[in-house]
């Protein structure tokens, strides 16, 4: 399953991750929140990257919507910290995805409804709202993004190796 994950780790960067990473950088351009600024939301994707390699080792349910999906939500999940930073930030991020593609006509991937729940869940720590990873259960959006950004950066060697936007 490996080498399938980093095909479609590929297909998702080359269709998502330049765009996205311009509308984090433009959100947070006249913000003085740099722990959640286009930076923060970069490095919560690379560690979605550790997280989907290291679990299609052991978890054959996964594919290229999953993929697409965690890119997307990782890049919108604390958008919404660019106006607030209430407990409604994920809201608001999710708002902001709705938003962005209405404007720009993009069409919405296959799981667009995980991928807003995700971004307005994401930072609950009040309940239990993902499940854990396991070879069983196909994973969630809200699993990996949840998990990437509470992760501290030095947690994956693989974090050392950021891509040209940083």
């Amino acid at each position: 399953m490996e080498p399938g994950i980093n095909i479609w780790i590929a297909r998702a960067e080359a269709t998502w991750l330049d765009e996205l990473y311009n509308i984090a950088k433009a959100l947070f351009h006249d913000n003085s929140l740099p722990s959640h600024d286009h930076t923060h939301h970069m490095r919560v994707w690379n560690l979605c990257k550790v997280l989907l390699k290291e679990i299609a080792s052991f978890n054959s349910r996964m594919d290229q919507s999953l993929v697409e999906g965690v890119l997307i939500a990782a890049f919108f999940h604390d958008l919404g910290m660019a106006t607030s930073t209430r407990e409604d930030h994920g809201m608001l991020g999710s708002e902001l995805c709705i938003s962005w593609f209405g404007q720009t006509g993009r069409v919405w991937p296959e799981r667009k409804e995980e991928i807003l729940r995700a971004i307005e869940l994401h930072d609950r720590k009040d309940v239990q709202i993902f499940t854990s990873f396991s070879p069983e259960t196909p994973p969630e959006i809200l699993t990996f993004l949840s998990v990437a950004d509470d992760l501290k950066p030095w947690a994956s060697s693989e974090y050392i190796a950021m891509p040209r936007y940083i």
